[in-house]
């Protein structure tokens, strides 16, 4: 019931009556299926001996039926009727089909624009503490799951179920012992099954889902560093970590294939033992025509549930794999998001810049972690300035700028904006800044694409053509066979790092910001185009407020004002 519970919860709210229109459906084709097999005892005695239908009222009142007909009447009549119900039964069916097809893809979409639009909100700590391996799994990989392995399967053993039923309450009410019978025997199977094999397909299910993560992970890593990985000649060694995750995997599903099949070999044994012991009893009765009806329908009803059976513990089998799924899926969407996913901006007007930027008493520590990275710190700078903050590699300088772009909040104290708080007003305090990093984040589309970097409105050309002129970009693209719409390729491996740098400027400056932070963005860059960058970023100085946070004092000479971070400090020099 738990897993029901949590399986309805994940859903989103819009397609919760849907589900409940599926089930609701499924009875009525369900109904229509029974019906149809049931109605196999009368049309066959109509059709063997119809002088002998008031046999059938052992079963069934139709006497009122058959009074005022003849025997042709009645055969005709019987047969169209059984006839109509088979198309009722296939038409309720297909369009069933059709629907549900229709909403296990809506689900699909819709909870992988809730899960991914969720994660893009979350705050930036979040992101520190979470690999991205297994929130791209949970995305790609684990809602396809949930649908196939949990809600579609759901969906078939509440339809089986129901007509497992109500095919057994028939054949309880015509041979009672001989059902019986039957029904101990799978009593006893399902009781096997459970002690049996349980346990295993839990462990199997968490494990799968262990190396399904590890696999996606180590894919990504060695992707994404494959230039080290080639510099290094460590392909194979890698190669090896994958096929070793890959075979373990792949271990866990033969295992659970080894099993797969034992439940349909047995059922399909002790059906056809059951078959033989009634043939052997309906062929030692004097009134064989009268039984033959009866044994057809218990055949017919066998047959369809035996495949009821087969599905059925194969949709255990499933359900027991899958329920890892539903637990992380059950604990990502409702766990409570801590971006800005449900901020909403109260402010009447928007935040003003014109006086300056104060750190009030700030200090900052990881959460469960004990030691603080910044502490006591009480600064204001000024608007208009160009402004350097010095500091070695782990000194706090990232820490520093993810608290002045409200990325993460501080663990004590606040920064204020022109004595408004920024974490108050993050989403309007962000749009006044423009970020430029060592590392620039380019999307395999074209440098046009990359400058005006998502923007949804309608190209800004005056705005597109300031930021080229101010970028040093234009003599770059004038040189390029098709300007600015030639493509940069993943990463920007089309171009080299400094223009790299300057396609990162003009995006920067395209969203006319208040605020330019260069982060280290000289780093990889060869003397003279450093150099020429540094000249660029000092020519915006009029432009906007600009931050120079860099680990070489030099590239600061020219700064207004100058600060270090050291030892958890931030200090004027």
């Amino acid at each position: 019931m738990d897993l029901l519970k949590k399986t309805y919860q994940i859903l989103p709210e819009e397609f919760r009556l849907r589900i409940i229109f599926i089930f609701f459906s499924s009875i009525l084709v369900v109904l229509l299926e029974v019906f149809s097999i049931a109605l196999i005892l009368p049309i066959l005695t109509i059709l063997i001996n119809p002088d002998k239908l008031s046999f059938l009222n052992n079963y069934f009142d139709f006497e009122i039926l058959i009074s005022n007909l003849d025997k042709n009447e009645i055969i005709i009549y019987g047969v169209s009727f059984f006839l109509f119900i088979i198309i009722c039964k296939i038409i309720a069916l297909f369009l069933l089909n059709i629907y549900k097809t229709n909403f296990y893809f809506d689900v699909k979409v819709r909870m992988t624009e809730i899960l991914f639009r969720k994660y893009l909100h979350e705050s930036y700590l979040f992101h520190i503490y979470n690999n991205s391996s297994t929130l791209i799994t949970n995305v790609h990989g684990e809602i396809g799951l949930f649908i196939k392995k949990i809600l579609n399967v759901f969906s078939d053993i509440f339809l089986d179920l129901i007509l497992f039923f109500l095919l057994l309450t028939i054949l309880l009410n015509i041979r009672l012992f001989e059902t019986l019978f039957a029904l101990s025997a799978f009593i006893i199977f399902l009781l096997t099954y459970f002690y049996l094999i349980k346990k295993r397909l839990d462990f199997w299910g968490k494990e799968r889902q262990k190396k399904d993560r590890s696999k996606l992970k180590h894919i990504q890593q060695s992707l994404f560093g494959i230039k080290e990985l080639k510099i290094y000649l460590k392909e194979t060694f890698f190669e090896k970590i994958l096929l070793n995750i890959v075979r373990k995997r792949e271990n866990i599903a033969k295992k659970v294939a080894y099993i797969s099949p034992l439940p349909r070999y047995f059922l399909e044994l002790g059906t056809v033992t059951f078959i033989l012991i009634f043939t052997i009893f309906f062929t030692k009765t004097d009134n064989f025509s009268q039984l033959l009806p009866e044994f057809a329908l218990y055949f017919a009803s066998f047959l369809r549930i035996i495949p009821i059976f087969i599905k059925l513990f194969n949709s255990l089998q499933t359900i027991k794999l899958g329920v890892p799924i539903v637990k992380v899926l059950h604990s990502e969407f409702s766990r409570k998001n801590d971006g800005e996913f449900n901020q909403i901006d109260t402010s009447i007007n928007e935040m003003n810049f014109k006086k300056d930027i104060k750190f009030q008493n700030i200090e900052f520590k990881y959460p469960n972690k004990d030691e603080s990275i910044l502490e006591n710190i009480d600064l204001k700078f000024e608007q208009g300035k160009i402004i350097g903050i010095i500091g070695s590699t782990g000194s706090g300088k990232t820490t520093f700028l993810n608290l002045l772009t409200g990325l993460i909040k501080p663990t004590k104290g606040k920064i204020c904006c022109d004595s408004v708080d920024i974490n108050e007003q993050s989403i309007n305090w962000r749009k006044k800044i423009s970020y430029v990093t060592q590392k620039t984040f380019l999307i395999d589309d074209s440098i046009k694409k990359n400058i005006i970097f998502g923007e949804a409105e309608e190209l800004n050309s005056k705005k597109l053509e300031e930021a080229l002129k101010l970028s040093n970009l234009e003599r770059l693209i004038n040189n390029l066979p098709n300007g600015i719409e030639t493509i940069v390729g993943e990463g920007g491996t089309q171009l080299s790092g400094g223009q790299i740098q300057r396609i990162s400027i003009a995006r920067a400056l395209y969203n006319s910001p208040e605020i330019i932070i260069f982060d280290e963005a000289t780093n990889s860059l060869d003397e003279e185009t450093e150099n020429n960058i540094i000249k660029e970023i000092f020519n915006l100085k009029r432009k906007c407020t600009i931050f120079l946070v860099t680990h070489n004092k030099n590239l600061t000479t020219n700064c207004d004002e100058k600060y270090l971070v050291e030892n958890k400090k931030i200090t004027k020099i």
